[in-house]
């Protein structure tokens, strides 16, 4: 199974998306999409696609994802594992968390409001992550009806400010999350668009028959004195372990911490040297406080 992690603003369509996908592909027996319908419908709420991944009644009430929802679509031979992060700039950590463990991702953006700071926001945690590969889904093409025009002319804007995020070719798909169209099939509205739909986009550059990145050895021989890129989702405290693999190495200072959710450079002493692989979590209690990402002196710039 293949994590895709679900970048982008609120609002922007990132949990219609997955709805569609899972009422297109039959992912959800029957009565359980009458049993969501049913349960907004009694909360006075209209049925929305992005009801079909709600963990909690709250989300239902408040129209908003609280926290990472994942869904199983299988899409051709393959089964996808789509991660539904909050788009909500309070919510980072629970984008942290949920995108630390996928090599691939979609974002959306809206056709209409283009790119926000939440979207680079997501943009950027996403290259920090080590995510490898990124298509973007140019949502609600409808509201544009259907505009080519209107379309070329957003990811021209989109191309020239997302290059500053990703060094490879990004690549785009116009969508309409909620009509479904261009999601699995795409109908003559879209008939200028000649490029395959976002589901064979999806089994065409996100496969599992390379291996990842973060999963290198970063060093030759073991370190115990280093400089690393981190971000940090809580206050790092006293008793903290640095977790590598599936090794746990005690951490005997750390310092340059200055505030959570921002990319910093951090010093790190441990109490033994140790073998490190390029990403690694600082845990406390057993729970993740912070990712980082690290590159040893002989490969920096």
């Amino acid at each position: 199974m293949i994590p895709v992690v679900i970048l982008g603003e609120k609002d922007h369509g990132k949990s219609t998306l997955i709805g569609r996908l899972i009422y297109e592909t039959k992912s959800m027996p029957k009565d359980r999409l009458a049993e969501t319908a049913k349960t907004a419908k009694r909360l006075g709420k209209r049925f929305e696609w992005a009801h079909l991944l709600d963990s909690f009644r709250y989300e239902r009430k408040n129209e908003m994802t609280l926290d990472t929802t994942r869904a199983i679509v299988k899409l051709g031979k393959t089964l996808y594992e789509f991660i539904d992060v909050p788009g909500h700039k309070e919510l980072i950590k629970n984008m942290l968390t949920g995108a630390s463990d996928a090599r691939f991702a979609v974002t959306v953006i809206d056709i209409s409001e283009g790119i926000t700071p939440q979207t680079l926001r997501h943009m950027e945690i996403a290259e920090f992550l080590g995510i490898e590969k990124i298509m973007v889904a140019v949502n609600k093409i409808d509201k544009v009806h259907f505009s080519k025009k209107a379309y070329y002319k957003a990811i021209q804007i989109f191309s020239r400010i997302l290059s500053k995020y990703r060094r490879d070719k990004m690549i785009f798909i116009p969508v309409s999350t909620f009509t479904g169209n261009n999601l699995i099939k795409k109908n003559s509205k879209l008939k200028w668009f000649k490029g395959p739909t976002l589901s064979k986009t999806i089994e065409k550059n996100f496969q599992s028959n390379s291996r990842p990145k973060n999963k290198t050895r970063a060093l030759r021989k073991p370190a115990k004195n280093f400089e690393s890129s981190c971000i940090f989702i809580e206050k790092p405290g006293r008793r903290i372990v640095l977790e590598s693999g599936v090794n746990s190495y005690p951490i005997s200072t750390l310092t340059g911490f200055d505030k959570m959710n921002n990319i910093q450079k951090i010093k790190i002493k441990l109490k033994s040297p140790a073998y490190l692989e390029n990403k690694f979590v600082i845990k406390a209690g057993g729970k993740i406080v912070g990712v980082c990402n690290f590159t040893p002196p002989d490969k920096r710039p």
